[in-house]
């Protein structure tokens, strides 16, 4: 059986930043079928067609061509093609790629996994281009398509994930993404970044969150697996910077301590762009961070009013450690990136506009200020499901009715806390600024060099 994995084109508001990310999914899907003896292929029509854009009704989308997917199908001739769906408003795209399969040889077997289809499988089977529907995590599940023993709608249980090899970044034109250097953090400094993930899960709640959703309870990876995979990426592809993308590093602190200790000889940067849990930090692990090459922390607070974050989101943070966490990043030379979320119909106006002041009294280096987004998965998404539109589904628009706030008003709101706060950084830290704001983005030849994602 010959397997062909694609990740299609990619589809975001025209206001944000196109980033160029290893597809980790489908990688990891790939490394365990080969384990398997399965001839496996794997098309990331992102980076393969990362400069060709269509632009429309406010959306950019990036990729390559139907035309050119229809013709790389035709010349691997697979058995059968899975395709990843990561967000609701991929889904579009998504399904041309199985239409496209289809159309070459409609006894392909299609399949499509990703956190999309986890949650709205029964709509996605019953597309005439969809043959299988894979629900939570993909190695298993895929397999057992491929060899037969299962079809349709295909529920996973949580993989041991320290037996799953390491993603077939082989099977990917790794190069390419060195050479676009548009990675997760995409003010890197550096120009050889890539992703790793050293574990899947959350043990925690959120109501924004999707994660439990797709991957269940947190479950790490052991540490010398991760340090073995990122000795092979420095070995292999001379990597200088890795972007840690789990939903929470420091859930088990020795192991944490045991991977920073592992990596520290390996003279390689790194930070975490997606948030680390901030009640699993403390000045020993800063320290060990340090020594191992960290120079950017994200601290996803969210807010600093501790009864939206118990009541609303349902995030255990002890906020009176936020502070004290900055102020020693700070004196480790270790910037601190800050989320925040605005938005949410039981937070006044006068709660929002305290989390600013509160950002900028702490002090973070730079800050985003999201719009509350109710992933399909989340159990945000489930209390406000009937009330909102699934295709307009982004960070940058809101969606949840407020009811003492416009739509425009929140936008308005967020753009300006987004704007106001980062420029400061112009007047705290001006050569910094100049570095991050300034320099970088002109190196990478953004569009516009001052625009924030």
């Amino acid at each position: 059986m010959k397997v062909l994995l694609i990740y299609p084109p990619f589809s975001q508001p025209i206001e944000s930043k196109k980033r160029c990310l290893v597809p980790l999914g489908i990688a990891y899907i790939a490394g365990y079928l080969r384990k398997h003896k399965i001839d496996i292929h794997l098309l990331d029509c992102v980076v393969e067609g990362y400069n060709n854009e269509i632009i429309n009704n406010g959306t950019r989308t990036f990729g390559l061509s139907s035309k050119a997917i229809k013709n790389r199908i035709k010349k691997i001739k697979p058995d059968f093609v899975g395709v990843s769906c990561l967000m609701s408003t991929q889904e579009k795209n998504a399904i041309n790629v199985c239409k496209i399969a289809k159309s070459v040889n409609d006894k392909i077997h299609t399949i499509i996994g990703g956190c999309h289809p986890s949650v709205f499988y029964n709509k996605l089977i019953d597309n005439e281009y969809i043959d299988s529907v894979v629900v939570g995590e993909g190695e298993k599940s895929t397999y057992d398509i491929i060899r037969g023993f299962k079809s349709g709608i295909v529920i996973s249980k949580p993989i041991d994930i320290d037996s799953i090899p390491f993603p077939a970044r082989d099977l990917l034109p790794m190069e390419d993404y060195f050479k676009i250097n548009m990675p997760e953090n995409i003010f890197s400094p550096n120009k050889r970044v890539t992703q790793v993930v050293t574990s899947r899960g959350c043990p925690f709640k959120c109501t924004f969150c999707a994660t439990t959703r797709f991957h269940g309870k947190w479950r790490g990876r052991h540490w010398k697996d991760v340090v073995d995979e990122i000795r092979y990426l420095k070995t292999t592809y001379n990597i200088d910077e890795v972007n840690f993308l789990d939903e929470n590093l420091v859930v088990d602190k020795k192991r944490t301590i045991s991977i920073m200790n592992g990596i520290k000889d390996m003279n390689i940067a790194w930070s975490n762009p997606g948030g680390i849990w901030i009640n699993g930090l403390d000045y020993e692990i800063l320290n060990t961070m340090k020594k191992a090459g960290c120079y950017q922390l994200t601290f996803p607070v969210e807010s600093f009013n501790k009864r939206i974050l118990k009541e609303v989101i349902n995030k255990p943070l002890d906020i009176s450690k936020v502070a004290p966490l900055v102020d020693y990043c700070h004196k480790l030379k270790i910037d601190v990136h800050a989320f925040f979320i605005c938005g949410y119909p039981e937070q006044s106006l006068e709660d929002m506009l305290e989390d600013f002041k509160m950002a900028k009294r702490v002090g973070f280096d730079s800050a985003s200020f999201h719009i509350i987004t109710p992933l399909p998965g989340s159990k945000i998404y489930d209390k406000y499901s009937n009330q909102i539109d699934l295709n307009n589904i982004n960070y940058i628009h809101s969606t949840i009715p407020h009811p003492n706030l416009s739509e425009k008003q929140i936008e308005t709101l967020v753009n300006e806390f987004n704007i106001n706060y980062n420029k400061s950084y112009k007047w705290r830290h001006p050569i910094k600024y100049f570095k991050k704001y300034v320099l970088l983005p002109y190196i990478k030849n953004f569009d516009n060099p001052l625009q924030r994602v």
